[in-house]
């Protein structure tokens, strides 16, 4: 058992950090669909932190001087607890949240059915059998459903 090759002679040991990210790239292209339980995914997570560090960045807040010649990063980390974010600060996270949102509200998951049809099915395969076989023997049943739903069946 064990390894099938020792670690120094892989062939990828001598390559560079552009090829090995190049290799990484390719390795994740396929991979890029995020949707129902795979949306939070690391990579889907670590996309959106980027994202918004690159917002932030591209703000130009960040990395301001504050004082004693430290940056406004450096200095949080020493005053932990004891920060008080400014206004333009608080204006810029409102705006993130409303922009989230905004493109949460955009997105809807498509129903199928009629919210306000009756429902005749437990699972969506019953659903599917039981269109056939309203599809077949409605015309037959008609008059029987609506004295049901009447109360005057015999």
């Amino acid at each position: 058992g064990g390894m099938a090759r020792k670690t120094q002679d892989s062939p990828w040991m001598n390559d560079t950090v552009e090829q090995a990210a190049a290799r990484y790239r390719k390795s994740k292209r396929g991979q890029d669909q995020s949707f129902g339980w795979n949306i939070f995914n690391q990579d889907t997570l670590f996309r959106t932190y980027e994202k918004r560090v690159n917002l932030m960045l591209s703000d130009g807040n960040v990395g301001r001087v504050v004082s004693g010649g430290k940056t406004e990063l450096a200095q949080l980390s020493l005053d932990h607890g004891t920060h008080k974010p400014s206004e333009a600060d608080i204006d810029r996270m409102v705006g993130e949240l409303e922009r989230t949102q905004a493109r949460r509200a955009t997105f809807h998951r498509r129903r199928q059915f009629v919210e306000d049809a009756t429902v005749t099915f437990i699972n969506d395969r019953n659903q599917k059998f039981n269109a056939k076989v309203a599809r077949a023997f409605d015309k037959y049943t008609q008059e029987t459903r609506a004295a049901l739903e009447r109360g005057t069946a015999l």
